[in-house]
């Protein structure tokens, strides 16, 4: 997924995200999130897009572009070629991303690693913590977390992302053995023991599930009670000419983009998951990101 320029204003709206309705103009260059901030919503920008941009940003099948927007999709066959073609391009090209989402990355991420710190104090000595990554990609999420307490498994359908992985943890100097378990699984079906997991952590995962009902249903299931899910998504926008580019240029982004879509709105989804507080659930838009730019994104825990 690329990175287009944006534009727009910083005019404050109204973002209904099912149980949310919050209003806010959110600068990402403070790194205060929930905790620290009222909570609120930003209006997301249009995208003034060369070709160039739209193929650079677009992915997706025509088959899917009437997948409902409640997030149910067809079930992809995996291709080996477009699986390498993505890990390289997920691996090369999201730094742009990266560096604009790394404020909040930052803010989760250290909330999620305290939570963590507090968990292994309640372990006998040498236990660590087991945090299920899904979509772990090329691991851009890796510097966030701590070695010295965390075990992840990493669920991941694309196994050309794996080399990236391991090229990660070297340039991080993190173990290559013990701190990562491999698992080659979808989202919707998690190969884990039912409340084995201390945290989950999904990023821009969901726009690109089959079901994200059944996804965050596999969440839940793995979590141990008093559980964190730290949630990062972008988002269809809730009205206006963004959301039209979204709907029209959904079909092109479902293509290249190894089924991404721009029109779910999973905090919906989420809204139907019982026992999961949604109180750190925050929406807002990432500077310079065009279509991409409307995000929702917390830290979600599980009720004891």
């Amino acid at each position: 997924m690329g990175a287009p320029s944006a534009w727009g204003s910083r005019k404050t709206r109204h973002v209904k995200l099912g149980y949310v309705h919050r209003t806010c103009a959110i600068d990402y260059h403070d790194t205060k999130l929930p905790a620290e901030r009222d909570q609120r919503s930003v209006t997301g920008s249009l995208v003034d897009m060369t070709r160039r941009q739209v193929v650079h940003l677009s992915c997706g099948c025509l088959l899917c572009a009437a997948q409902s927007p409640d997030g149910f999709s067809p079930v992809r066959t995996r291709n080996s070629t477009m699986d390498r073609m993505f890990a390289n391009a997920m691996a090369q090209g999201m730094q742009e991303y990266e560096n604009a989402i790394r404020p909040v990355k930052q803010k989760l991420f250290r909330e999620l690693n305290d939570h963590l710190t507090r968990v292994v104090a309640t372990k006998a000595p040498g236990n660590e913590v087991s945090v299920a990554e899904i979509g772990i990609g090329a691991g851009p999420n890796l510097e966030y977390y701590d070695p010295n307490i965390t075990r992840i498994e990493a669920i991941e359908p694309n196994d050309f992302m794996k080399a990236f992985v391991e090229q990660k943890l070297v340039d991080l100097g993190f173990p290559l053995d013990g701190f990562i378990t491999w698992s080659n699984a979808v989202a919707e079906d998690l190969p884990l023991e039912t409340e084995s997991q201390d945290a989950v952590v999904c990023t821009i995962v969901l726009c690109s599930v089959a079901d994200v009902d059944k996804a965050l249903s596999e969440f839940y299931r793995v979590l141990k009670p008093g559980g964190l899910l730290l949630l990062i998504e972008h988002t269809v926008a809730d009205e206006g000419l963004l959301r039209g580019a979204q709907m029209l240029l959904n079909p092109l982004q479902n293509f290249l983009a190894d089924g991404c879509n721009l029109t779910r709105n999973p905090g919906t989804n989420l809204s139907r998951i019982e026992g999961l507080s949604k109180d750190g659930l925050l929406s807002f838009s990432v500077p310079g990101m065009g279509l991409l730019s409307p995000h929702i994104a917390g830290l979600l825990q599980k009720k004891e």
